[in-house]
C-alpha cells in the first residue's frame, strides 16, 4: 500500500508538472487519454490558418498553451473552437542587437496539448509550431572563409518570398562610414522586399575598417565581390533569378556598389563582369571621393573643417586622402558605357556634399553613350511620421523608412518602380 500511495503521489506530482506517467497508470489501472491531435501540420504558411485540437479518448479534457510550455491542470481548456494563427512573427527578432554574431530569430505559435481523463494521469503531450510569414529567413550562411580576425563578416542573410522561385534579387550592402554596420540591423528592409514585393533579397557582411579588422580599401570591396559572386552562384537554390541581380546599396554602402558596378576588376577575379548586374540603386553615395576631402576651392562648396572631418574618414577606410589613392577608389573614375543602369538617390537632409555628390555623378551618367542614370530626391514629406521621430539626418532616415510598417513608403516604392522599370 505504502508502494502504491507513493506511486500514485508521484503520478499526480508528474501530471502537474508535465512528465510522463503512462506506464504506472497502466500497472495501476488508471484512466489514460490518447495524444490530442492537430488538424494543420506544423510548418511555414504565408496566409492566417485555423488549428482544431482533438482527442480520440471520449470525455477527455484538453487543455493547451500557445507558447510552447507544457500544459498542465491548470492551462486554459480547448473550447473544441479552431484556434486561430496569425501575425505571430515578431518584427525584431534579433534576440541580442548589441551582439552583431547573435543569429536572427524566427519567432512562432508553438501549440502544446494534453488530454485529461478521470484520475491523476494524462496523455503524451502533442506540440506543433507555426509560423505565419510570407519569407522564409535563412540566415548566416558563409560566403567565404572567417576572417583572420574573427567575427561574422564572412556571412550573408537570403529572405526568400515563401513559395515563390525564379523571382528578382536585391543584394543589399548596408554603410556606416565603412566602420560601422551589420546586416542585422537590416531584417525590416530584407522582410519587406521579400514580404510584400517578392523579390528574393540577400544582405551581406563585410570586414569594416574598425577593430579587429581594421580593414583599408580594397578589402571591403574584395568581400563584396564574393558575396556577389556567391549569390550569383547559389540564389536559385533560394528561388531567386541570377541573371536579375539588382545592387542596392546605402551611404559607404552606396559608394561599394557603385564601385563594383563601374570597376570591372573586382568581379572580374570571380569569372563576373558588371554586366551580371541587372541595375544599381544607389542611395546617398560618394561617387568622387576626393572632392570630399579638397579644404581649398572644396568643389561641394564644403568648409574647410567638414573636408577635413572626411579626410579623416578617408584615411581610416582608404589608408590616405591623396587624389591617387581616392580616385582608384571612386566609382566615377570608372564610369563608362557598357555598365548597368543606376538609380540615385538622395535625402533632404542628407551628409553635406552628398546631394551634390548625387548631382555630379547622375550628370557624369548621363554623358555617357548608351548609359541609364536615372536621380531622385527624397523629401522629408516621404518619410512616414513614425521614422521622422527616429530624429536622424535624412540621410539615415531615408533607408530606416523600409520596413514591415510602412512597407509602401516613398523610399521602397522609388527602389520598387525601379527595379519593376528594369
Amino acid at each position: 500500500m505504502a508502494l502504491r500511495r507513493l506511486t500514485v503521489a508521484c503520478c499526480a506530482a508528474m501530471c502537474l508538472g508535465l512528465g510522463s506517467c503512462g506506464v504506472l497508470c497502466c500497472l495501476f489501472d488508471l484512466p489514460t487519454a490518447s495524444t490530442p491531435t492537430f488538424s494543420v501540420e506544423a510548418g511555414t504558411y504565408s496566409e492566417a490558418i485555423e488549428v482544431e485540437i482533438a482527442c480520440e479518448t471520449p470525455g477527455a479534457i484538453i487543455r493547451y498553451t500557445t507558447d510552447g510550455s507544457l500544459p498542465t491542470r491548470l492551462s486554459p481548456i480547448h473550447d473544441g473552437q479552431a484556434i486561430r494563427i496569425d501575425n505571430h512573427v515578431a518584427g525584431d527578432n534579433d534576440p541580442d542587437p548589441n551582439d552583431e554574431y547573435e543569429p536572427l530569430q524566427r519567432a512562432s505559435m508553438v501549440l502544446r496539448a494534453a488530454a485529461y481523463k478521470e484520475g491523476p494521469c494524462h496523455s503524451e503531450a502533442a506540440e506543433a509550431a507555426y509560423v505565419i510569414d510570407k519569407v522564409d529567413g535563412t540566415y548566416n550562411i558563409a560566403y567565404d572563409e572567417p576572417p583572420p580576425a574573427g567575427g561574422g563578416k564572412h556571412l550573408l542573410d537570403v529572405y526568400q518570398p515563401h513559395g515563390k522561385t525564379g523571382t528578382k534579387v536585391v543584394f543589399f550592402v548596408y554603410g556606416g562610414a565603412w566602420k560601422q554596420g551589420d546586416k542585422n540591423i537590416y531584417m525590416e528592409l530584407g522582410n519587406t522586399f521579400a514580404g510584400y514585393y517578392d523579390y528574393t533579397t540577400v544582405i551581406i557582411n563585410y570586414q569594416l575598417s574598425a577593430e579587429p579588422w581594421n580593414a583599408v580599401h580594397p578589402t571591403h570591396m574584395i568581400d563584396v565581390a564574393k558575396a556577389f559572386a556567391w549569390v550569383h552562384e547559389h540564389i536559385a537554390e533560394y528561388g531567386g533569378d541570377p541573371n536579375q541581380i539588382y545592387v542596392f546599396g546605402q551611404s559607404a554602402g552606396a559608394h561599394l556598389a557603385s564601385l563594383l558596378a563601374t570597376d570591372g576588376t573586382y568581379l572580374a577575379a570571380h569569372g563576373l563582369s558588371p554586366a551580371d548586374i541587372k541595375a544599381v540603386i544607389s542611395m546617398s553615395g560618394a561617387y568622387d571621393l576626393y572632392d570630399l576631402v579638397q579644404t581649398q576651392d572644396n568643389p561641394l562648396g564644403m568648409s574647410p573643417l567638414l573636408a577635413i572631418g572626411y579626410q579623416g574618414i578617408c584615411l581610416n577606410a582608404f589608408g590616405a586622402w591623396d587624389q591617387a589613392t581616392l580616385d582608384a577608389a571612386s566609382p566615377a573614375t570608372y564610369a563608362a558605357a557598357g555598365q548597368p543602369p543606376f538609380l540615385i538617390i538622395y535625402a533632404w537632409e542628407d551628409l553635406p556634399g552628398f546631394g551634390q555628390e548625387a548631382l555630379n555623378f547622375h550628370e557624369q551618367l548621363s554623358g555617357i553613350e548608351g548609359v541609364t542614370s536615372e536621380i531622385r530626391l527624397l523629401e522629408e514629406s516621404d518619410i512616414p511620421a513614425e521614422v521622422l521621430e527616429l530624429d536622424f539626418t535624412g540621410h539615415g532616415l531615408e533607408i530606416y523608412a523600409i520596413n514591415t510598417r510602412d512597407w509602401d513608403s516613398v523610399s521602397t516604392q522609388v527602389v520598387v518602380e525601379f527595379v519593376e522599370g528594369h
